[in-house]
């Protein structure tokens, strides 16, 4: 029945483990798990127990288990409160059913056993005060909370996922990965330790744990014990680690269920000179002895004194902490330190039984064994005296023994067996063959014995110790292994600085030719902005180039032209300003219809893709393909066929019947005219016109029909999903442009630095050009790029480069550096870069200065700024930062900002838009149909 409740227990506990290992995977969740562990514990000792104390003989049980037998079934009080007693439940520490009961009762209490014929009721009763648990509970909790404080406060500087990272497994050495996860799987612990600690000083507050008192006559609270935090993290050697593990009740366990762990064996001397022996655990303690020898003796153990040599041993020291020897054995002299208890050797063994009947395995000869009974017959004899021999040297009587178990009746009786013979092994004599390399015989008459492989040996020249030294020379062999030595590690030396000599001027040119490579995709890229301008910036670009070049004819105009000269050429230079503005606006509307294009592809490819997500199941992409989306693929099919040009007369009047007929049940405006303009097309391509004249009504026709499809109550909710993403896109994202007055996103207003409120939109400051010139942003976008990598590179925690824009940048370089390098005067601003001023501190406006290239890798290896520069120069720089610290004070208002957060707060969602994926049937809105 036992071993039923132990596979009952351990099934569902693995399966409630299962259960979070698929559903809840890898989380911190507190669940049944942790409780059902310490019950499944509580269950099963039980059951054993009450095995050993009913369902098996005393003879059959160890020490152990008969402290531990539970002689009669609990009731369901005593079960459950046992099983669910709540001090010990979340995390233990366990205990067993008797010291529960015991705890129950009060009898833990009790140092040592009433003594006999107290009573309640005579006045010779036993009173055991209750000892206080005060200071061992503020101590185990103060220690819990410091656990908790550690495992909180450094726990984020050693996060153990970072050793998945590939930075972490290339860049560090071996030893910094040992003394990292070291100390990462510490910190982990601390978790534990603050539970157990807790728990323990828990079960102590109410009183469980008591475990008697010590020398000083103070009380124990270590009966019961999950973890010693300091043992367990300092001691390293295997006996102390063993001894001290981490859970101090599993090892209990193991000790009363491992047989097979070293057994000890003492003997104690008591002061009448005999000697009792018993076997113990090498794991227990003087303490835990003196507790068995209180049942022997009779004796209470604080009146006990166990002494090696004149050494008295203490209750906490182990068995194993002696010098046990080969054969583990140890000589103890046991004696009383009360008068009225004596310790006599020879009342040890009265109440000692000897079993009738035992069982022996016997080998076969083919390897197996078999069980034999063989009953055992109590006859103590006494040892006849047969004779022995007497020492002269030291005096001492060695005997003849004799079997104590007795052996056949002798034909002779043993008192008449005093002679020599008695001991005496016959012995038998045989001759043997020596082999020749062994042999010690000479040659002789009687034996030949060949000397073909002997050896003659001479006795060469007497060497002193002073001539052997010189011809070892050991000294200068020693030296010259040395010099070897030297010479190799000057090798090896040099061998690692010359690969890392050439590891730097290969990363350098690299990084020379990542820099040309980057300058080169720049100037390409802007050559095909102004060749074939699609974005903004390169309308900007092309407008900013028209501006530059009218701003130097005009200077060249107003230098040697005067009077109607001047006007004739302002007149022929506007003309030519005049015919630029039109090619680019030519430029611009032809890309308006590209974009228009694409816009439209865009709608049809986002109602006609299946709906695609990742799982939270092992991260699976899936896709779903919907009634909505299939719908959108056929609306899409239908509206490239109607817009395809290349068609023949009869494709295209088939087109417009297959639209017709999509048609037929729809009964809104749009769809009747649509109707109307199909009936009048199919008119007149019937009668002979050809498509070019038919355009614009071709024109009309395909706009009418993406007005129908994108209106949600005539397209059967295909533009659904595609309505609830822009109104969740839209949600607490609109502000007010005050030149349009149209409700728009942010990502429609222009953004810098300086920016305040969303005023006025990005339509209507492109439009509006009055306040401010058009200005090439391209070579301020490529600077601010060059200078958020080099902070990437130099791993700077500051966030004031990447809060920047392309306009700031713009206002660093025109307005405060004038678009000139600070030393030579440069103006070529595809030359020009912002390094930092204080290379040891992080850029900023307020740490640049505007250098060339070469410039800027001098700059950067200059030490001390003082020692180069001069007073003047330096004063000069620090007026510029002046000017940026007054321009950008709201950008180093946010910088401290994003600095507090980020020391404080790592969850960034204060601070990051996060987008949500809006399902495709999430709260869809009833629309009136027109079927």
């Amino acid at each position: 029945m036992q071993r039923m409740v132990l596979a009952v227990a351990l099934i569902y506990l693995s399966c409630i483990h299962l259960h979070r290992q698929i559903y809840d995977y890898a989380s911190y969740t507190l669940d049944i798990s942790g409780p059902l562990m310490i019950i499944t514990q509580r269950v099963t000792s039980l059951a054993f127990c009450i095995h050993d104390g009913i369902a098996r003989t005393e003879s059959e049980l160890s020490k152990s288990q008969k402290a531990y037998a539970v002689g009669k079934i609990p009731s369901a009080l005593e079960y459950f409160s046992y099983s669910l007693q709540f001090p010990s439940l979340m995390a233990g520490p366990a205990l067993f059913y008797k010291d529960y009961i015991d705890f129950i009762d009060g009898t833990n209490l009790l140092p040592t056993p009433p003594p006999s014929g107290s009573s309640r009721d005579s006045a010779t009763r036993f009173v055991v005060h209750e000892p206080s648990p005060v200071r061992v509970v503020c101590k185990k909790v103060i220690m819990s909370m410091i656990c908790v404080v550690i495992f909180v406060k450094f726990l984020p500087m050693f996060p153990i996922n970072r050793v998945k990272d590939a930075d972490f497994v290339e860049n560090t050495s071996l030893l910094y990965k040992f003394w990292y996860l070291n100390a990462a799987t510490m910190l982990i612990r601390f978790k534990y330790y603050f539970a157990w600690l807790f728990a323990d000083a828990v079960c102590n507050n109410s009183g469980i744990g008591f475990n008697g008192y010590d020398t000083d006559g103070l009380p124990k609270w270590d009966k019961f014990t999950n973890v010693y935090v300091f043992k367990f993290e300092v001691i390293y050697n295997d006996m102390d680690t063993e001894a001290d593990s981490e859970n101090l009740i599993a090892d209990h366990f193991n000790a009363l269920i491992a047989p097979e762990d070293r057994l000890v064996t003492v003997k104690f001397t008591t002061t009448d000179g005999n000697v009792f022996t018993q076997s113990y655990y090498e794991k227990m303690t003087i303490g835990e002895i003196k507790t068995v020898l209180v049942d022997v003796f009779s004796v209470p153990a604080s009146t006990m004194v166990l002494k090696m040599g004149v050494e008295v041993l203490v209750n906490e020291k182990q068995l194993n902490e002696f010098d046990l020897g080969v054969y583990g054995m140890l000589e103890i002299k046991l004696s009383s330190s009360d008068l009225k208890y004596v310790i006599s050797a020879e009342n040890a063994y009265q109440d000692i039984s000897v079993p009738d009947v035992i069982t022996v395995y016997v080998a076969n000869d083919d390897g197996t064994t078999k069980e034999v009974v063989v009953e055992i017959e109590d006859r103590s004899i006494l040892k006849p005296f047969v004779g022995g021999y007497l020492c002269r040297k030291t005096g001492i009587e060695y005997h003849h023994g004799y079997s104590q178990t007795g052996p056949p009746k002798p034909r002779i009786p043993p008192e008449m067996k005093s002679h020599r013979d008695t001991q005496t092994y016959w012995l038998r004599n045989r001759r043997l063959d020596t082999r020749y390399s062994r042999a010690t015989q000479m040659s002789n008459e009687d034996i030949w014995i060949p000397t073909v492989n002997d050896k003659i040996c001479q006795a060469g020249p007497y060497e002193t110790a002073d001539e052997k030294e010189r011809r070892l020379n050991i000294p200068q062999k020693v030296r010259t292994i040395q010099r070897y030595f030297r010479a190799w590690k000057m090798r090896k030396a040099l061998k690692e600085l010359s690969a890392e000599y050439w590891k730097r001027v290969r990363k350098e040119e690299e990084e020379e030719a990542y820099k040309q490579r980057i300058n080169d995709e720049r100037k390409t890229r802007e050559l095909i902005g102004k060749i074939f301008p699609r974005t903004k910036g390169d309308f900007a670009m092309l407008y900013c180039m028209l501006e530059q070049w009218k701003n130097k004819e005009l200077e060249r105009i107003s230098s040697y032209a005067c009077g109607p000269s001047k006007i004739a050429e302002m007149y022929l230079l506007l003309e030519k300003e005049i015919d630029m503005l039109q090619s680019i606006e030519a430029h611009k509307k032809q890309v308006r219809d590209d974009m228009k294009i694409q816009k439209i592809e865009n709608f049809f490819k986002t109602i006609g893709d299946p709906v695609e997500w990742t799982s939270n199941y092992k991260n699976l992409p899936i896709a779903m393909d919907t009634l909505e989306t299939q719908k959108g693929r056929e609306y899409q099919a239908i509206y490239m066929a109607l817009a395809d040009r290349q068609l023949n007369k009869e494709e295209h009047m088939q087109t417009l019947l297959n639209v017709k007929l999509m048609l037929r049940d729809h009964n809104c405006e749009i769809a009747n005219e649509l109707i109307d303009l199909i009936e009048r097309s199919c008119l007149l391509l019937t009668r002979g016109f050809s498509q070019t004249h038919l355009e614009a009504l071709q024109m009309r026709i395909e706009a009418l029909l993406l007005k129908h499809i994108q209106m949600p109550e005539c397209s059967s909710g295909v533009t659904n999903r595609m309505t609830r993403v822009k109104e969740k896109l839209m949600e607490d994202n609109l502000f007010y442009c005050h030149r349009c007055k149209k409700l728009k996103m942010h990502e429609e207003f222009p953004l810098h630095s300086r920016t305040e409120r969303l005023k006025v939109c990005l339509a209507c400051s492109w439009d509006d050009r009055v306040m401010e010139p058009w200005i090439d942003a391209a070579p301020y976008r490529f600077i601010l790029r060059w200078i958020r990598r080099e902070e990437r590179l130099k791993l700077s925690p500051s966030s004031i480069a990447f809060i920047l824009q392309d306009k700031d940048i713009e206002h660093i370089v025109s307005k405060i550096w004038h678009a000139h390098s600070a030393i030579n005067e440069c103006n070529d601003i595809y030359q020009l870069r912002l390094c930092r001023w204080f290379k040891d501190e992080d850029w900023a406006p307020w740490n640049c200065i505007l250098l060339t290239n070469d410039e800027v890798k001098a700059h950067l290896d200059v030490k001390k700024l003082e020692e180069v520069y001069d007073e003047e120069f330096l004063c000069h720089v620090y007026n510029k930062h002046c000017l940026a610290k007054k321009h950008f004070v709201a950008s180093m208002q946010l910088e401290n900002y994003f600095q507090e957060i980020g020391r404080i707060e790592t969850r960034w969602n204060e601070i990051m838009e996060l987008k949500k994926f809006v399902a495709v049937n999430s709260k869809s809105k009833l629309f009136l149909s027109c079927h």
